[in-house]
């Protein structure tokens, strides 16, 4: 069984510095992954998701604010957090569609009668940065005016 496994895949929902409010965990989605990467997560135990507009994908959750990196190792999310538990200033809010490189383990887990093999995050870089909000180009919301009457 390996180990570890490289991965490249599009990022979605990423909450690396704020804890989503349905799992109570840092989680992000990373999706639209090969088949060799399918293959590779599934012969590691951990299971691989597909939904529209996603492809496949896996989930990965930590208790912990993720870390990430850019390209030249700077670091964007995974600061320590304010005092008051809001994330620290210099944090990078990851939008969808941000393409990313995850280096990902698996870790067997028991909670009260079940038990599972997830995937563990170890690294991530994001090699195509979106920003949240960031996602739609103001040029997509500027219109001629011959278009005004496609506004509603």
């Amino acid at each position: 069984m390996t180990d570890r496994v490289k991965i490249k895949g599009d990022i979605m929902w990423a909450s690396t510095d704020v804890m989503n409010p349905m799992s109570e965990k840092y989680q992000m989605d990373i999706c639209n992954l090969s088949d060799n990467a399918v293959n590779a997560l599934e012969g590691m135990g951990i299971p691989v998701n597909q939904k529209e507009g996603q492809g496949y994908y896996v989930t990965c959750k930590s208790k912990l604010p993720m870390r990430t990196y850019d390209a030249d190792g700077m670091q964007l999310t995974g600061f320590p957090l304010k005092d008051d538990g809001s994330p620290s200033p210099q944090a990078v809010k990851i939008g969808n569609g941000s393409e990313c490189i995850a280096l990902i383990e698996p870790y067997s887990w028991k909670f009260k009668n079940k038990e599972g093999v997830s995937a563990s995050l170890k690294k991530l870089v994001v090699t195509n940065l979106i920003k949240f909000g960031d996602d739609v180009g103001v040029e997509e919301l500027l219109v001629e005016e011959d278009d005004e009457d496609e506004i509603l």
